[in-house]
């Protein structure tokens, strides 16, 4: 019985390394800079392409919230 345990958890292990080998994160490109040099966290829309871009609507919090 003892043997039988160990030879699974042996399988599940060898299973799991396989598994990770071949998942991969995404990674994401190089966050832009602002004209100082300090990380620019926000996305926003130029002046001139604003025409494309409807105003968005203001959001109301619900009571509690």
């Amino acid at each position: 019985m003892m043997v039988y345990l160990n030879l699974s958890y042996l399988l599940i292990n060898q299973f799991k390394n396989l598994i990770m080998e071949k998942i991969q994160a995404i990674k994401p490109g190089p966050k832009p800079k602002t004209p100082d040099g300090t990380p620019d966290e926000r996305r926003r829309v130029t002046p001139p392409n604003q025409p494309k871009y409807p105003i968005l609507k203001p959001h109301i919090h619900k009571p509690k919230d």
